[in-house]
């Protein structure tokens, strides 16, 4: 999926002019296609980069790698861009540098909500091999080429081996692979949640669904932010969902959340912007029960579990699956 440039369109599907847009932040804001929720399904495409490395000695597991590793790769995509990208070579289309992409507000879908950032990140650690996995959504995935390099040049580099670790030494690069997924994380045949069941979220990595790590107080919010999150990434397929949000606030009110074993995380990382300052943080994992959610956010729960929940998805948080009870 290229960049810039005017998107395919199926037949019965409304198209806007076929215009090529000039910059990212157009692309967001004047998307080709306007549907439901069901318009993405189909078309929902990710550039996978999945990559396997030795973990280092004395490496500590724990939720601060997702961080981590995202802090080490800013660190190199900033210098690149600065640059003028890999090599000191500038874009002769004058595209935007992967940084922008990953790391900067390109456009707001509301006035108060941002088009989210197209990327999540997974830190997973299996004996003695550390397996990271980023996907990109949509048209962001053209930069996956890059990202991946530059996650490389990073943990050659070094990362940390602890929350608020001084030290980085490098984490042995031993496979990597980029692979285009397109269609529902959902299995092979693409089924969606089945709503008239309960549905257990396990919860891998912790939730936090406000800043902080709360979630007490939120959880009635959870199908809106599902909502939110299927409608921001839609944006990245060049589809502004049409949706009665109005409507779908009222039907999640029916929804019924049993908190089942939630466990605390808690720790801090150091800030990636202002030397010296240690920001806390917190979430919960373990299993949610969610009974009676309305049929219409069976596709955002589905995307989420592919795309996480919550903040802090593209520092590792927030990654959930879900199963039929």
């Amino acid at each position: 999926m290229t960049p810039f440039g005017p998107a395919k369109v199926g037949p019965g599907q409304d198209q806007k002019p076929a215009t090529a847009p000039t910059s990212a932040a157009e692309r967001l804001t004047t998307p080709a296609l306007t549907g439901g929720f069901d318009l993405l399904g189909p078309v929902f495409t990710r550039e996978v980069i999945h990559l396997r490395c030795a973990a280092p000695a004395g490496l500590e597991d724990g939720p601060w790698m997702g961080a981590a590793v995202r802090g080490a790769l800013g660190r190199v995509l900033e210098e690149r861009a600065a640059n003028g990208g890999a090599g000191g070579r500038r874009d002769p289309f004058n595209r935007p540098a992967a940084f922008a992409i990953l790391f900067q507000t390109q456009a707001m879908l509301t006035r108060r909500l941002e088009v989210p950032r197209p990327w999540r990140l997974r830190v997973q650690r299996r004996g003695r091999s550390l397996t990271i996995e980023i996907a990109l959504y949509g048209f962001a995935g053209y930069w996956a080429p890059a990202v991946a390099d530059a996650l490389v040049e990073a943990l050659a580099a070094g990362v940390s081996l602890r929350a608020l670790g001084r030290m980085r030494v490098p984490w042995p690069v031993e496979a990597l692979e980029i692979r285009r997924v397109t269609g529902l994380p959902t299995g092979p045949d693409t089924r969606l949640p089945d709503t008239s069941r309960a549905l257990v979220l396990d919860i891998e990595t912790p939730l936090a669904l406000k800043a902080g790590g709360a979630l007490a107080g939120h959880l009635d919010n959870l199908p809106m932010m599902l909502a939110d999150r299927a409608s921001g990434l839609a944006r990245w397929h060049d589809i502004a969902i049409a949706a009665d949000f109005s409507a779908l606030r009222t039907a999640s009110r029916r929804l019924r959340i049993q908190a089942d074993g939630l466990i605390p995380d808690r720790w801090e990382r150091r800030s990636g912007r202002l030397a010296g300052r240690i920001i806390p943080m917190a979430g919960f994992r373990g299993r949610l029960i969610l009974q009676d959610l309305d049929p219409a956010f069976a596709l955002p729960l589905a995307i989420a579990a592919d795309a996480h929940l919550g903040q802090g998805a593209t520092a590792g948080l927030g990654w959930f699956s879900v199963s039929e009870d």
